[in-house]
């Protein structure tokens, strides 16, 4: 079975970050509307992170090479430095890793 290039586990929840990205981007929208730079920075951090690999996306088809856990986590590295009082409910709507959830 196909691994996540960053932490080589089985990817078994197949949502490319793009997909996620557009997801995170509409709630972050919704909840910063007058930042929309906070937009950009987060496609920046997106396009700093799609890797192909051998995994397809479920939404777009498109090749995949990293999962959804290491994807949030990096959001949520980002978000906790930029925007701390977003973190904790990032995480309790993105996070597709239980265990890293836990964390918080």
């Amino acid at each position: 079975m196909p691994a996540c290039v960053v932490c080589d586990e089985v990817v078994t929840q197949p949502l490319c970050a793009s997909c996620l990205g557009r997801g995170i981007a509409s709630w972050l929208q919704e909840k910063r509307p007058a930042r929309p730079e906070l937009l950009l920075q987060l496609e920046e951090l997106t396009e700093e992170v799609l890797a192909p690999g051998e995994t397809t996306c479920i939404r777009c088809g498109n090749p995949m090479g990293l999962c959804s856990a290491c994807y949030t986590a990096h959001i949520h590295a980002w978000m906790a430095r930029s925007l701390p009082d977003l973190a904790g409910e990032f995480l309790a709507i993105f996070s597709l890793d239980p265990i890293f959830a836990q964390k918080e």
